[in-house]
């Protein structure tokens, strides 16, 4: 491949990758929507939350064991110092 055309390559591939961001970001963002609107109106199990965590993580990529071992995990209370 002749240099002269890294410098497309590089671009088509940049285009790609937002494109994947864009479509992760909105697959993130409609599962929290419905997510929250389920809490909202419907009765959910106690575990609801962490259902959703685990799915959305290994939507990411995220192996089985650790996507539940994760959204099992306590969340931290924040430093208030």
């Amino acid at each position: 491949m002749s240099r002269a055309m890294e410098p497309n390559r590089a671009r088509s591939e940049l285009a790609r990758a937002l494109a994947s961001l864009g479509a992760a970001e909105a697959l993130g963002m409609g599962t929290l929507a419905i997510a929250i609107r389920t809490v909202l109106v419907d009765k959910t199990p106690s575990d609801f939350g962490e259902s959703i965590a685990a799915m959305t993580l290994q939507a990411m990529g995220v192996e089985h064991e650790e996507a539940l071992r994760l959204s099992a995990a306590a969340i931290p209370e924040p430093d208030r110092r």
